[in-house]
């Protein structure tokens, strides 16, 4: 038997074991925590099934081991290289082509390569596992990278190539599989990562700049990462810092994790995933989106702005949602809870839910429905012919209109004085000078006069279709 410790107090032992009735010798290797419990029991050799003998095991400075052993059949002496939990880095290697009676004599040097001797000879050799390249096979692998740059092949299946977030420049290939992943989980500082780009693709203070190619996949580690896809169909994750994932094209599946994360949607078959996440989280989209399509928006996802110029619409869900219009004429529809919507340049049209929302159009001439409960809409955008907003449903007593004193720059904060207020029929301008709010009640037009019964013309802001004549100025609210 051969032990080595691990990082943390672990430790690993190698031994050679006759299988029962089978007439061979194979190498196995087995994982104790610092109680000596069995965490892992498993196979080292995969080459040659018959006659392994004198099991070695090296520690590694990244944490790993290597397992050596005697092939007898074969007459080499071969190893295989694992990490810290155990999954192989790669494939057998060959050792030495000559075997004796003896174990291999393997040792870790202070700079990280491996020294190899026989007993009884003068020779010996010195392998670098820094800079060969890590390959796997046909198969589905799990490879990680070493102390420093390193270069990683999955070659074909489906392949997890894992960095470890030392500050080396590494260079990984997914190889022919078609869902191969770049496996950043192990950093702790921000990365990086565009598969589009033409080179240098993943860069960060603790992994260096690596090259990627043939990777479909990337998972972020714990700090706040950008991940941008590419043309394929990317599976993005995050992890626990405030992220940024771009799918960049196709339909991709994006998955922030823990804390404030964005999303870039372009594709209606893009996937946000929040399950099991945290934080007020955002999908920005140049698509229509749903933030109750439980198919494309999954989780607690509470912030959807449009963006570009396309002409397309936002859909709240259960949760406390912000909603934003692009340039273009939008429609915005608020979910069960308590939503805020914000029209962008055109002209918008908004829907109100059963929660109290705030329904803002923004510049163009928007169309506001609040629905059941009761709706505070703003006005927040410069007057003009070109900004008049229609409240399709307004109820005075139970809505509210606010007023941005930034626009009505006369108005003083607050509810809005009595003196300040003017309602009755065909009403358009201020019956004195004190008037700055004046209501037209058979119309339901709504006017905003600076000077009061000076020289400026009342300007129109709003249209109430349903011509209350009932309203006062205690529906009004002037904020900052």
């Amino acid at each position: 038997m051969s032990i080595a410790p691990l990082i943390g107090g672990r430790f690993v032992s190698a031994v050679t074991i006759e299988l029962a009735g089978a007439g061979y010798t194979d190498i196995f290797f087995s994982i104790r925590d610092t109680e000596g419990i069995l965490k892992l029991y498993t196979q080292a050799n995969t080459t040659n099934v018959g006659v392994q003998r004198k099991a070695n095991v090296t520690g590694l400075l990244d944490g790993g081991f290597l397992v050596s052993w005697n092939d007898v059949e074969a007459g080499l002496v071969r190893a295989q290289r694992f990490d810290a939990v155990g999954a192989k880095v790669g494939v057998e290697f060959v050792l030495s082509s000559i075997n004796d009676s003896h174990a291999p004599m393997v040792v870790t040097l202070a700079d990280g390569r491996i020294g190899f001797a026989r007993e009884g000879s003068v020779l010996g050799s010195i392998w670098d596992p820094r800079s060969d390249p890590i390959e796997g096979s046909s198969g589905n692998d799990v490879l990680t990278s070493r102390l420093e740059g390193a270069t990683v092949r999955g070659k074909g299946g489906n392949d997890r190539l894992i960095d470890g977030a030392k500050d080396g420049d590494d260079r990984y290939d997914g190889g022919a599989g078609s869902s191969d992943t770049v496996d950043y989980s192990r950093a702790t500082a921000g990365i990086v990562v565009d598969l589009s780009a033409a080179t240098d693709q993943a860069r960060g203070s603790q992994i260096g700049i690596d090259q990627i190619t043939g990777v479909e996949s990337v998972t972020g580690g714990a700090a706040s990462d950008q991940i941008t896809g590419d043309a394929n169909a990317n599976i993005l994750k995050g992890g626990r810092g405030q992220d940024t994932l771009d799918g960049r094209g196709n339909a991709d599946v994006m998955k922030g994790g823990a804390n404030d994360d964005t999303y870039i949607v372009d594709n209606a078959g893009d996937v946000v995933d929040e399950m099991g996440g945290s934080g007020r989280d955002t999908v920005k989209s140049s698509v229509s989106f749903n933030l109750a399509d439980t198919v494309h928006a999954k989780g607690a996802i509470e912030n959807l702005t449009l963006i570009g110029s396309g002409v397309i619409n936002a859909t709240g869900n259960n949760a406390d949602n912000l909603l934003r219009g692009n340039s273009a004429a939008n429609t915005l529809r608020a979910g069960d809870d308590a939503d805020d919507l914000f029209g962008g340049d055109g002209n918008d049209i908004e829907f109100g839910d059963d929660g109290k929302d705030s329904l803002s159009g923004g510049e163009g001439n928007d169309r506001l429905t609040g629905g059941l409960g009761s709706y505070a809409f703003y006005f927040d955008a410069k007057t003009s012919k070109a900004n008049v907003d229609h409240v399709t449903d307004f109820l005075p007593g139970a809505d509210e209109i606010i007023l941005h004193v930034g626009i009505f720059k006369k108005l003083k904060l607050g509810e809005l004085k009595s003196k300040a207020f003017f309602a009755g029929k065909n009403a358009d301008q201020a019956k004195d000078g004190k008037d700055r709010i004046i209501v037209d009640t058979k119309t339901g037009e709504c006017f905003y006069d600076k000077d009061g019964k000076g020289g400026a013309k009342a300007k129109l802001f709003a249209i109430l279709d349903t011509s209350p004549d009932n309203i006062g100025a205690s529906d009004f609210l002037v904020v900052s």
